[in-house]
């Protein structure tokens, strides 16, 4: 009789699970845990000739080693300051490029044959690649998720890309008391090759002309809310190549962030905002355009405010000239796909409607992220 129980039950759940395949037209072999990137644990820069001369070695070519962070896969396997690495595995090493290309191949624990000049004299160690650590901040808690998109360019149809939320840190007597619906601020990166995670052990605050990305992430959690990045293809954690990342890509993977917020009982699903740094103001805007003759146009998001790094000066004033020439001012678009330019550069009275839509708000300079915050929280 409990044998029967047990195998009536099996068959229900085995019926259950069939329909609910079914009915999301996914299986389970489509979906798969987006792991961490690899993790080599060092400081790297190609071996150029002045660093030859400042540091008196011998080596031509190679990766030279300017620090190593503790208990990082570099430091297990014995690497130090001022190694030169020149070769991994089978393959010579000329610069630092081919060897993150190479790394990106692997996966954590994966072993790496180094070998490495110290000392004028060539020796090889054994590297057990780490997983990339996760982000840790006193003000907020990071969860780290994963979205797909469809794409034609994979075997499988879809691309998975990585997600990260920011949740305001809670204390002790706060996390006792029920589930608060935080607004949350979607941040979209420009069309880049950088990560919108943040860079590891340091901050980079080499730059205060540009904005820096995770200031914008530190200063809305403390003021209590919730963010969420999407990286890029081939990006990061990202499956798939940066330069088949197309105009489309971008609206299907907001699109897609939009339907897994729906299921985010942590959300407060009316206060959804977007700040949109640099070129990928073009693809947030969307949502904004009417009368639209592109394919993209059943748009899931629906954003309250949207806030958008100003175009420089010289852009503004090629609205009179092909559409092209905006492309002068992005030269780091030359990542994207040949047909980029028809997909994501917008049309010049399209243009003139984003400029004179009511729910954009123009980010001017590094000081405006706090001018956001104010205008944000008074949403609250």
């Amino acid at each position: 009789m409990r044998f029967q129980i047990y195998f009536l039950f099996f068959i229900v759940f085995s019926l259950f699970s069939f329909s609910c395949l079914a009915q999301t037209n996914i299986t389970t072999s489509q979906i798969q845990t987006l792991n961490r990137s690899p993790f080599i644990g060092a400081e790297l820069g190609t071996l150029t000739n002045p660093v030859r001369v400042a540091y008196k070695m011998k080596a031509e070519k190679g990766i030279i080693v300017y620090k190593v962070f503790p208990n990082s896969a570099a430091d297990k396997a014995g690497l130090i300051e001022k190694d030169v690495i020149v070769a991994v595995d089978s393959m010579h090493l000329n610069s630092l490029k081919e060897l993150q290309d190479f790394v990106k191949t692997k996966n954590g624990n994966d072993t790496l044959n180094l070998f490495f000049v110290r000392n004028d004299t060539i020796r090889n160690t054994s590297l057990v690649l780490h997983f990339l650590p996760r982000e840790s901040n006193f003000y907020f808690e990071t969860m780290y998720d994963q979205l797909e998109i469809n794409d034609s360019s994979q075997n499988n149809n879809q691309t998975s890309l990585r997600t990260i939320f920011t949740f305001p840190r809670r204390t002790e007597s706060e996390s006792n008391q029920e589930i608060t619906q935080f607004p949350l601020v979607i941040i979209l990166n420009s069309a880049s090759n950088e990560s919108v995670e943040r860079e590891l052990y340091t901050k980079n605050k080499s730059s205060k002309s540009e904005y820096q990305f995770y200031d914008w992430i530190e200063n809305l959690t403390k003021n209590g809310f919730a963010t969420l990045r999407i990286e890029k293809k081939g990006v990061g954690d990202s499956k798939g190549k940066l330069n088949e990342w197309t105009f489309e890509d971008e609206q299907k993977s907001i699109d897609a962030a939009f339907e897994k917020i729906k299921k985010q009982g942590s959300i407060n699903q009316q206060k959804i905002y977007l700040i949109a740094l640099g070129s990928s103001s073009f693809v947030a805007l969307e949502n904004f355009i009417q009368n639209k003759s592109d394919s993209i146009t059943n748009s899931k998001a629906n954003f309250q405010k949207v806030f958008i790094e100003k175009l420089p000066a010289q852009l503004q004033k090629t609205k009179n000239q092909n559409t092209d020439s905006l492309l002068l001012y992005f030269p780091q678009l030359a990542f994207f796909d040949t047909t980029y330019p028809q997909k994501a550069i917008l049309n010049l009275n399209e243009y003139n409607l984003i400029m004179d839509n009511e729910k954009i708000f123009w980010i001017e300079s590094q000081d405006d992220i706090l001018r956001v915050i104010s205008r944000l929280k008074k949403e609250m």
